[in-house]
């Protein structure tokens, strides 16, 4: 049994679990057995491209869905190297992005993938957000997608992306160290918003793992007092990681 057929069932399985679909239904749909999507699922046989385009289309997923699967299921077997310098927080190459937004009462829930280490600037690899999704899950669905790098350094990590459809709509997110061992950390989110197109900055929350809406570390995204204080002291907003 190959671990990337095992992989690519999984994702199948996951896939059609979450669109509803009944394995006898989907089998149908793409004209074949119960039996060989089974086996399908369960990675015992290889699945063609032909057929695999035909699951994504009747899931109605990109083709990139099953894609990303595989990517992840590789980059977790490649043994960590030494000139590979990732902070211990970031190490999990997959986070979990959170920003409050008050205009309509609702926490932004993103995505933050971490992938290869690019050749040109030492610590500084590429990476890819998904912002706004539903389901961190089944994050490739997402209202905006983000391509760019991110940057280690000893007191501070930044992040430069560009809007993979209109690259002219750019972010920065700049998370700044504490030196102190968590599962969270507060960054600087600075970018322009379409609704209504303006500049902002905002608090952002970086997580190891998802958190819940009710979880109290999420207050964290309001801006309070000491933020005000700090704005009309040096008349610019900051946020820091004092906390």
């Amino acid at each position: 049994m190959n671990n990337i057929e095992v992989t690519l069932g999984n994702a199948i399985k996951n896939c059609r679990i979450n669109r509803h679909f009944t394995q006898i239904e989907l089998a149908n749909l793409i004209n074949k057995s119960n039996t060989t999507l089974a086996k399908y699922e369960k990675g015992e046989i290889s699945i063609d491209v032909a057929t695999l385009v035909e699951i994504a289309k009747v899931l109605q997923v990109p083709l990139e869905y099953f894609i990303e699967a595989l990517k992840e299921k590789t980059e977790k077997s490649i043994p960590p190297q030494a000139d590979l310098i990732i902070p211990q927080f970031y190490s999990s190459k997959k986070l979990y992005l959170y920003f409050w937004d008050a205009r309509n009462n609702s926490l932004n829930t993103s995505v933050l993938k971490i992938l290869e280490k690019t050749e040109c600037t030492a610590n500084c690899h590429k990476a890819e957000i998904y912002m706004n999704v539903k389901n961190v899950d089944d994050y490739i669905f997402c209202e905006n997608a983000y391509e760019g790098t991110i940057e280690f350094h000893h007191i501070i990590t930044n992040i430069y992306m560009k809007h993979k459809a209109t690259p002219i709509e750019k972010i920065t997110i700049n998370i700044l160290e504490n030196f102190t061992p968590t599962d969270t950390k507060l960054g600087q989110f600075t970018g322009v918003s379409f609704r209504p197109i303006t500049p902002l900055s905002c608090k952002m929350l970086l997580s190891i793992k998802p958190l819940k809406e009710n979880d109290p570390v999420l207050k964290k995204l309001v801006i309070d007092k000491e933020d005000i204080k700090r704005l009309k002291t040096n008349n610019f907003f900051s946020v820091t990681q004092n906390w």
